[in-house]
């Protein structure tokens, strides 16, 4: 594994006696510039860091495009792509941790990948991009093209010439004694096996996958069939109806007014509810961190919620089943005492369903529980999915 170090640098730009930045605790332009970690480069004014984070944060495409852009174009379109081939949950497309580099000859910026520990398992979009900067170029229609197009004919193109399963095998056979004789890992044989069957899977058939969500361009360009000034390359879900788009509003009417994959996805439409053991629970279906969702509820007068038996536990999940079979937050956690789990008014719970092998202590910071499958699974607080609300 190659750090991105002098020898680095050297090997990969023209210049490299420039600065690079680590953005490891979700640091991005708009945030301020002591949050990032510099970690090559003898200049540590961050002046050049500022002057980026300012045109960025400029109104327009400037940073793109034009005489002041400072963005290498070609270096982010890959990387965008990239992020995206591999689903990369703690990366620049998760809106969490990355490289920056700033080459002082071209005074161009260029992005570099963070550790990819949890990657090939998320089947996104090529439109999911959450850091800022690629958050402001899916929302420009020249750069938004630009990347539609690169991605077509260049990212996926040097994936076919890639015998991905010759790659895997050799992966395979290199690590898998190690694998098999380490008594410290944290998963049995037969769930790495098992993880690296979905891995090798991801693998190969995500060119596949991506290049019908790529073929929304027309001679070039993005049609907007109904005028509303969002084309189908991932903003508009209806191009027959110029009231449906990503500035609609949601009208509570059972439709996805601003395409956002999800109906009525606000805190002023109320979600369906179930009754059980006289409490009332509120099903929601979205796609949010456990954090938002926890803000979620508040916005309605709820909270997450909090059962007094497995029998209604098991109840409320039968409901939530029938709507999505994913991962649904509730409000047990242990954000303020390790391995000491209360839900959000503070109370322990009176019973246990935990998964098998769970809460896992992971991570230190798996503190948020999720309902899957009736059962109790600690995840990470920024992980996402469907949610739960009942009355405080």
């Amino acid at each position: 594994i190659e750090p991105y170090d002098d020898e680095f640098l050297a090997r990969v730009y023209d210049d490299p006696s420039g600065n690079l930045y680590e953005s490891d605790k979700n640091a991005d332009l708009d945030q301020p510039l002591e949050s990032w970690d510099q970690d090559e480069g003898s200049d540590h004014s961050l002046d050049d860091l500022a002057a980026f984070s300012a045109l960025a944060l400029t109104e327009g495409n400037a940073v793109f495009y034009g005489d002041q852009a400072l963005v290498d174009m070609e270096n982010f379109f890959a990387f965008m792509a990239g992020e995206v081939v591999v689903g990369h949950f703690d990366g620049h497309m998760g809106g969490h941790n990355f490289f920056i580099y700033h080459e002082p000859t071209d005074d161009l910026w260029s992005y570099q990948p963070w550790s990819l520990d949890q990657a090939l398992a998320r089947h996104v979009t090529p439109y999911e991009h959450e850091g800022f900067l690629g958050h402001k170029c899916m929302h420009d229609p020249q750069c938004l093209v630009d990347y539609v197009a690169a991605f077509q004919q260049q990212a996926l193109p040097r994936l076919a010439t890639v015998d991905f399963e010759a790659e895997i095998a050799q992966v395979m056979l290199v690590t898998d004694e190690a694998m098999r004789s380490d008594p410290r890992k944290p998963y049995s044989v037969d769930q790495v096996l098992a993880g690296r069957e979905n891995s090798r899977n991801y693998i190969l058939g995500r060119a596949a996958e991506l290049a019908p969500q790529l073929d929304c361009l027309v001679d070039g360009q993005q049609p907007d069939a109904d005028h509303d000034g969002y084309g189908p390359c991932f903003q508009d879900c209806d191009e027959n109806d110029p009231a449906i788009n990503p500035d609609a509003a949601e009208l509570c009417d059972g439709v996805d007014n601003d395409c956002s994959g999800f109906v009525d996805d606000t805190p002023a439409c109320p979600c369906p509810a179930v009754v059980s053991e006289g409490q009332t629970f509120y099903l929601c279906h979205n796609d949010l961190t456990w954090v938002d969702a926890r803000d979620y509820c508040a916005a309605q007068g709820n909270v997450l919620a909090h059962f007094s038996s497995a029998a209604q536990s098991d109840e409320v999940w039968q409901a939530a089943a029938q709507i999505s079979g994913g991962r649904w937050a509730i409000g047990l956690n242990d954000r303020s005492v390790e391995g000491t789990f209360v839900w959000l008014d503070g109370s322990a719970p009176d019973f246990e369903i935990w998964a098998g092998g769970e809460p896992s202590h992971q991570l230190d910071w798996f503190d948020c529980v999720f309902l899957q499958s009736g059962a109790w699974f600690e995840r990470n607080c920024i992980e996402s999915g469907s949610f739960i609300c009942t009355a405080p």
